[in-house]
């Protein structure tokens, strides 16, 4: 091979790397933070109810053995005080309570609270607790 050959193909090479660097950095955006710090989050949605289309977010963030992991809801138009379930991965992690204006919030942070740990893929469901009906999800 001439070096003009070798020299493309180390340019090539050196492209693809730089490529599939990228591609990771931005299909995993957030996943691993500065010092081994693990954050995720995702939007959470579902269908309308009574018209209105609900949304949430959920952020999980661990830093050695101390997690936190915290879920947010709105414009969910069900009654006031309407208990809702939130589900990862199949298990009950928590519950909340409606707002007037249909929103509700959870945190729990392992200094406290049991907190799950969530690893990247994990479902998220929000569901009335009553009925078992979801509301809202999202992956993680």
């Amino acid at each position: 091979m001439s070096s003009s050959t070798i020299s493309n193909v180390t340019r090539r090479s050196w492209f693809r790397l730089v490529g599939a660097l990228a591609a990771v950095l931005f299909l995993a955006p957030g996943v691993w933070a500065k010092d081994g710090d693990v954050r995720l989050s995702t939007n959470l949605s579902g269908a309308a109810i009574q018209g209105v289309v609900p949304s949430g977010h959920a952020d999980y963030r661990a830093r050695g053995a101390e997690r936190r992991f915290s879920v947010e809801v709105e414009d969910v138009k069900l009654p006031q005080g309407t208990v809702l379930s939130i589900v990862v991965q199949g298990v009950e992690v928590g519950t909340v309570a409606l707002d007037s204006l249909g929103g509700a919030d959870l945190n729990l942070d392992s200094r406290i609270d049991t907190v799950p740990v969530v690893a990247s893929g994990s479902l998220i469901v929000v569901t009335v607790k009553s009925s078992g009906q979801a509301i809202l999800s999202g992956v993680i």
